[in-house]
């Protein structure tokens, strides 16, 4: 929409660039089948819902390229926040019961596409759980290299990841 632009034109004016982002078409086992059991929808205006906003925001936006060689950074679209509650993976933390369809969705990014294997720190993944950034690379290393957008600024990680606020 128009403000969409209007960050667009603030971002390109101070930075001189524009950047791509490459957003990976995932199966829906990583998507939208999470939520096939929620009752209630917190995916339009919830800051826990972020996963599934940043991803559809990206879907429509001046910065999405869909040639893979022309990004400067990849989203990897996993919707654990759709399965805080149906699958267990809560929302607090990042619980064991996640590790399982993050290490999946990395694994099909990476069998699918040559991407994460030479550029693995241009990759972003959004974390919605309240601390799930600060122990995701403890218990997934193969995640450790990384960017994940998070909605609550743990100190432990600000130098490598990012924290957004969602109004």
């Amino acid at each position: 929409g128009r403000l969409s632009e209007t960050c667009r034109i603030q971002w390109e004016k101070r930075t001189n660039q524009f950047y791509f982002i490459y957003v990976y078409d995932l199966p829906p086992r990583f998507t939208s089948w999470l939520g096939a059991f929620r009752r209630g929808d917190w995916t339009r205006d919830h800051w826990y819902g972020v996963d599934v906003i940043l991803h559809k925001q990206l879907l429509a936006s001046s910065h999405r390229t869909h040639d893979p060689e022309e990004a400067d950074f990849f989203f990897i679209p996993l919707h654990l926040s759709l399965g805080y509650y149906t699958h267990r993976y809560y929302f607090k933390h990042f619980t064991e019961r996640s590790v399982k369809p993050l290490r999946d969705a990395l694994k099909y990014v990476n069998t699918t596409w040559p991407y994460l294997r030479r550029h693995p720190k241009r990759h972003v993944m959004v974390m919605t759980q309240d601390q799930g950034n600060r122990f995701v690379r403890d218990l997934v290393p193969e995640a450790a290299p990384l960017i994940f957008l998070h909605h609550w600024g743990a100190p432990r990680t600000c130098a490598k990841d990012g924290a957004a606020a969602y109004p």
